[in-house]
């Protein structure tokens, strides 16, 4: 439809409708001189198809105005009571001259016949025109009034404006109310008063004002089925107790309507048009129920054709229903789509209804029971909204602009079937926004389109209190009829439902179609739920159908935010097929403790838009659980969960970064992987533990993936982070990262890595607040690796069973430091071990510039008990500081195991090799410390505690069989810096696997001291190397100590007539 009317007389319904300008009329007809359309206010409407026109003139008119004979030519009885002016009669032609700006005047009677006239000659276009009606017939327009001022027709039995009847005024007020004269001419208009029962304010004809008029129809019931038009200016149909008017410069600046009246109505079946201009429909009814209060099925035009829309307002009050069943336009052809507002206690947007504020820069504004969220203090919120299927609200930006806002809200109960249009310019713009909520019930089944062809889709928001995402097959229906009493008749909402005020569906619930409908146009999709209500509900979001953006090329984005907790169905899908699709579930906006629960089997793949999760409120605390086997695949995925993520054989999947802060727990099994990957950076930043496991071995197993393609950084602040598997082959834990490092930190705990593959493009830094093992793994950087523990007291670094390969860099195991505040100095009070049993360390991997790296190992004791070391007890009774055993073999350019004491009160331990191969391209350093202490300070509060000790082993210690050290064009040192009880470095292999020092290039330096026994104690060795320095040291007075002692020593070629040995004590 072009939106371009004209009237048409009805000849079955007697009265003048608005049609199409294209709709063929059926010719003139003689007047009968009857009231026209009154069915629609007699109780006894259902008679009229009997009545002949007589019958309906003798006797409907008259019960219905009271005192109302047929029109008389010509108003009767004028007597000026205000102001000054005359009046004066010529044939058909009353003119009425006024003198002052405002003249009052009580008539016997006011009506005009048809082809009568009445006209005011006036000062000008601001002056008023009071005329009360004393007689007690209603007023009855027939014929034509003119006026260049304003004219007020104040009649308590009813005011008529026939078929025939034109006006042409600058300003029009009818009403069945009164006005105090002495008020009037002050120019204070409050109309008061109850007009007689029955009496009424109907305009069947044409009703127009100059440009900036107006035109007021008040009473307790009013209502057009003719046209009433005021360009630019105002047209208010207003039922209430008592009505406000501020005229200033010729215009009506305001209205106020108060106070409620019994049975009110405002109803509109014809045609009210203010282009550039604002329509009131206004009643405040009594009591009213479920009867209409406002109705429209008609057209009410508020177009702007030179600048922006104009403004409609249908106001039902406090009770009763307001019904738009026609057309509400406030559109415009130049500018931004005006403004629509519905407000009452229940409202309805019949089927076929059209309310629209399009605008050709930009869409307008449509509120239908609120504002945004219903927090617009302006707009009262309504209990009870219901939006028909085929009916439409449209707030498009026609051509260029952004679409505009529209909102359907009540505080019960919305039902929304119907379409909702907020669409981008066809050439520029982008899509606008939409509400569609209820504090409680929310039904949403209809459509909506906030697309845009030239930009980026809008928003549609659902807010009602607890909402579940359904199927088409799990929507309730009601059955349910109401009679609209102000109609008469019986409304079927919905062609298949019934949907009408009351529901049958105590929850809220939104078609998943709806959603998948606006995703697909582009439209950002946001559900959430606020607050809680007498039924118990608690702002939950549940998800039982799935939702798939499958058409469309553009990015669309939804949003589940929960004031408590989100979850899923078991076997749900969210995600797209076209087009990205942004997913950010949100929970716990006003709960503390709030889940994110993701059912079985749930699939979250998202094309490559973005996933999130996390608080609604940053302030909260939420957790992800995943039931099992569930899927996250999107482009970049935060999880935001401080409470933790958590499940049971579960995939997040990154094709960009992945970021997890909070705690991290999951396990696998039945073959299946528990996979963190990212093609860019994969984080974990847990203010708890970090522990994935894949230790059940039943059903097939299943392994644990961790891989960031450009790193991989895993941080608890304060839990352990354990990553363990039962083996290598079949179950493991793996972390990959192809082009970038691999760090793994436990600030505040242990780091355990069991049966896993740790792989890096670049360094691979595992750092522990507490103690690192590594149990069964194989970890493989291209760049340094290292092993970094802190400790309480006694930090511990263990390398079981594994492999660390390092090509081109560094491998170390060493102490956690940490920076002086002020020196910037490296801290660390605490001490540290290590072992490494049956474990390769390889750092000769060139790059391709042939860089090779070192091994370094590192242990310290600063004023700390090691005497009960788990270590390596077995050695002497003892505890060592670095124990190499197990057939290990170390690898690397130099190799450097080394023992430090720091403090006066540190007892030391030694350096324990047995069944060891240590390979360098340069030296190898062995360093040992230790001392004699009596009194060590330890316990955790800092008390002092006394403790005589004296370690009863050598300080450094190479036993048993297959000792091999070998460096290819460097040195090998292996020295203790202190003093032992026994001997200061004891060599010992067995007479068919000696101990191997091979230094074919180098020096080999033993040099070591004791207290009671020898500095340096060789046996069962072979030495080879180009010198040999062998210097020991012993205090004991006893023949039990010596500096040096030799026994079945094998020398190599260049040592063996001892010229190039240097022997020292």
């Amino acid at each position: 439809m072009n939106k371009i009317y004209k009237l048409k007389f009805d000849k079955r319904r007697n009265e003048l409708v608005v049609v199409s300008e294209i709709t063929v009329g059926m010719g003139k007809e003689k007047s009968t001189g009857h009231l026209a359309d009154l069915t629609a206010l007699s109780p006894f409407r259902k008679l009229l198809g009997t009545l002949t026109p007589l019958a309906f003139l003798t006797g409907l008119v008259i019960s219905l105005f009271p005192g109302m004979s047929l029109a008389a030519g010509l108003p009767t009885g004028g007597q000026v009571v205000g102001g000054q002016g005359s009046i004066s009669t010529s044939g058909n032609q009353m003119t009425i001259h006024q003198q002052t700006q405002n003249m009052a005047t009580n008539w016997q009677s006011f009506n005009i016949g048809k082809n009568n006239t009445v006209q005011f000659v006036q000062p000008d276009s601001s002056s008023v025109a009071l005329n009360r009606v004393t007689g007690a017939s209603g007023s009855q327009i027939m014929g034509t009034l003119k006026a260049n001022g304003q004219v007020f027709i104040l009649n308590p039995n009813g005011v008529l404006f026939g078929k025939d009847a034109r006006v042409n005024v600058a300003g029009l007020v009818a009403s069945t109310k009164n006005i105090n004269t002495a008020d009037f001419m002050k120019g204070q208009y409050t109309l008061s008063g109850e007009g007689n029962p029955g009496a009424q304010v109907i305009n069947q004809g044409s009703l127009t004002t100059t440009k900036g008029g107006y035109i007021v129809l008040a009473g307790e019931r009013v209502s057009n089925s003719g046209s009433v038009s005021a360009p630019s200016g105002k047209v208010m149909l207003a039922a209430g107790k008592t009505v406000t008017l501020q005229l200033d410069n010729g215009g009506l600046t305001s209205v106020s309507v108060d106070g409620s009246v019994v049975n009110a109505l405002v109803e509109n079946r014809g045609l009210i048009s203010a282009t550039d201009g604002r329509v009131y429909l206004t009643a405040k009814g009594q009591n009213m129920l479920l009867n209409t209060v406002v109705n429209n099925s008609g057209t009410v035009e508020a177009k702007g054709l030179a600048s922006r829309g104009g403004e409609i307002v249908l106001d039902g009050g406090d009770s009763g229903v307001v019904s738009q069943s026609g057309q509400l336009l406030a559109d415009s052809q130049t500018g931004q789509g005006g403004k629509i507002t519905l407000e009452g206690q229940n409202i309805h947007l019949a089927a076929n209804s059209l309310t629209s504020a399009t605008g050709k820069t930009g869409g307008g504004e449509v509120f239908v029971g609120g504002g945004w969220q219903g927090k617009d203090s302006r707009i009262k919120n309504a209990s009870k909204v219901v939006m028909d299927k085929a009916a439409t609200v449209d707030v498009s930006a026609t051509d260029i602009g952004d679409g505009g806002t529209a909102v359907l809200w009540s505080d019960d109960y919305t039902n929304f079937r119907g379409t909702i249009l907020a669409r981008g310019g066809a050439q520029s713009g982008n899509g606008g926004q939409v509400e569609t909520s209820s504090h409680n019930n929310l039904q949403a089944f209809g459509a909506v389109d906030a697309s845009a062809q030239s930009g980026h889709g809008g928003d549609w928001l659902l807010d009602p209190t607890d909402v579940t995402i359904v199927s088409a097959g799990d929507d309730i229906a009601n059955n349910t009829n109401i009679t609209e009493t102000g109609k008469g008749t019986t409304q079927s909402l919905d062609t298949d439902t019934d949907r009408i005020f009351s529901p049958s569906a105590s929850g809220a619930q939104i078609l998943n179609t709806s959603i998948e409908n606006q995703l697909n146009n582009g439209t950002n999709v946001t559900v959430r739920t606020s607050g809680t209500d007498t039924e118990g509900e608690s702002g939950n979001i549940t998800v039982n159908a799935n939702i798939t953006k499958s058409t469309g090329g553009g990015t669309a984005s939804l949003t589940l935010l929960a004031d408590n907790n989100i979850s899923t169905a078991n076997g749900t899908s969210i995600g797209a097929t076209s087009g990205k699709l942004n997913l950010n579930l949100l929970a716990g906006n006003m709960t503390n403790n709030a889940s994110i629960s993701l059912g079985r089997n749930i699939n979250i793949s998202l094309n490559g838009g973005d996933f999130l999760a996390g608080a609604g409120n940053v302030d909260n605390n939420i957790s992800l659980t995943y039931k099992n086997n569930g899927k996250i695949d999107a482009g970049n995925v935060t999880l935001n969960v401080s409470r933790g993520l958590s499940g049971y054989a579960y995939s997040v999947i990154a094709a960009n970064d992945l970021m997890i802060n909070g705690p991290v727990s999951g396990s696998t099994g039945w073959g299946v992987t528990l996979n963190f990957s990212a093609g860019g950076l994969l984080t974990m930043n847990s203010t708890g533990g970090i522990s994935l496991s894949a230790t059940d071995t039943a059903n097939d197993g299943g392994k644990v993936v961790i891989s960031g393609n450009k790193g991989v950084r895993l941080d608890a602040s304060t839990g352990d982070i354990l990553l363990k598997a039962a083996s290598v082959e079949t179950n493991s834990v793996t972390l990959n990262s192809s082009a970038g490092a691999v760090n793994v930190t436990a600030q505040g705990g242990n780091l355990t890595l069991g049966a896993g593959n740790i792989s890096a493009n670049s360094t691979v830094a595992l750092n522990s607040g507490g103690n690192i093992t590594l149990d069964g793994a194989n970890v493989t950087g291209h760049g340094d690796i290292s092993l970094l523990g802190a400790g309480n007291r006694t930090a511990r670094i263990q390398v079981l069973n594994s492999t660390l390969t390092s090509n081109g860099g560094n491998i170390t195991l060493d102490r956690l430091s940490t920076k002086d505040a002020e020196s910037n100095a490296a801290t660390n009070p605490n001490a540290m071990t290590v072992k490494v049993s049956n474990s390769t360390l390889n750092a000769t991997n060139a790059t391709s510039d042939g860089t090779k790296g070192n091994i370094s190992i590192s242990a310290y004791n600063p004023n700390v008990n090691l005497s009960a070391s788990a270590y390596n007890n077995t050695v002497r009774n003892g505890g060592s500081m670095i124990e190499v055993s197990g057939n290990s073999t170390l690898t690397g350019n130099n190799v450097t195991l080394h023992t430090e004491l720091q403090g006066g009160n540190a007892a030391g331990l030694p350096v324990y090799l047995n069944r060891v191969n240590i390979t360098a391209d340069g030296d190898i350093s062995l360093t040992g410390m230790s001392q004699q202490v009596t009194t060590i300070q330890t316990g955790e509060d800092g008390e002092e505690t006394t403790v005589t000790t004296s370690p009863d082993t050598a300080q450094i210690e190479l036993r048993g069989a297959n000792n091999t050290l070998t460096s290819a064009n460097g040195n090998i040192t292996i020295e203790n810096n202190g003093s032992s009880k026994l001997d200061g470095v004891f060599l010992n292999g067995t007479s068919d696997a000696k101990v191997a020092l091979n230094a074919v290039n180098g020096t080999i330096i033993l040099a070591g001291s004791s207290v009671n026994g020898t500095g340096v104690n060789v046996q069962n060795t072979t030495l080879n190397a180009t010198k040999a320095v062998i210097r020991g040291n012993s205090t004991s007075d006893t023949t039990s100590g010596s500096g040096f002692s030799l026994t079945n020593v094998t020398l190599g070629d260049n040592l063996s007539d001892l010229t190039n040995v240097t022997l020292s004590s």
